[in-house]
């Protein structure tokens, strides 16, 4: 075990643990998106909804349990690793992995599946037509070819503010308790 830790292997490990994380979102939207759509004409509306949200919950709980495991991981590696670092840590892991799933979003929708959005927008106009002017709708056609980065910036903000909240959250379960009024980390002490 290693008793302090560089920058270095700061950024290595929170770069290795954004990649996994990154990728599990990137699997559930590969497999939203090629393989529950044909599944939703085959067995129905209901059951297909019903397979997105298990997955989704397996998705959620997994990227937790995986930010707390490669938290607890950089904590045994380095001896001196407070609550304070861990949460860094975390950030790290949270900075990487939004922005390699928001670039692989940005990738699908730009250059693999350019329609996603399109059929989106017309999906949403065909249901709320009623609802909406020729204003609306207007403003929909010209938000078209800007979804692409749209979703990337808001991807990347939800993904990287969530990551925060779940590092803070998780933090002071892993890291060392520096408490700035104990004895040891007391500079008017007289005990020594």
């Amino acid at each position: 075990m290693e008793e302090s830790f560089t920058k270095k292997d700061f950024w290595d490990g929170a770069g290795k643990a954004g990649i996994v994380l990154g990728a599990v979102p990137i699997l559930y939207m590969l497999i939203e998106q090629l393989l529950l759509q044909n599944l939703a004409e085959q067995i129905g509306a209901f059951p297909s909804t019903l397979v997105t949200l298990v997955l989704w919950a397996a998705k959620f709980v997994g990227c937790i349990l995986l930010m707390r495991w490669y938290m607890k991981r950089f904590a045994a590696q380095h001896e001196n690793v407070t609550r304070r670092d861990a949460n860094r840590f975390g950030c790290a892991i949270a900075l990487t992995s939004a922005l390699i799933y928001s670039a692989f979003v940005l990738a699908w929708s730009k250059f693999i599946d350019p329609d996603m959005f399109a059929r989106a927008f017309e999906t949403a106009a065909e249901q709320y037509a009623s609802f909406m002017d020729s204003n609306t709708l207007d403003m929909m056609e010209q938000m078209k070819g800007n979804m692409p980065v749209i979703a990337f910036f808001s991807n990347f903000i939800y993904c990287f503010l969530f990551g925060v909240i779940l590092s803070a959250i998780l933090a002071p379960g892993i890291g060392k308790d520096t408490d700035p009024f104990s004895k040891d980390n007391n500079p008017f002490s007289n005990e020594q």
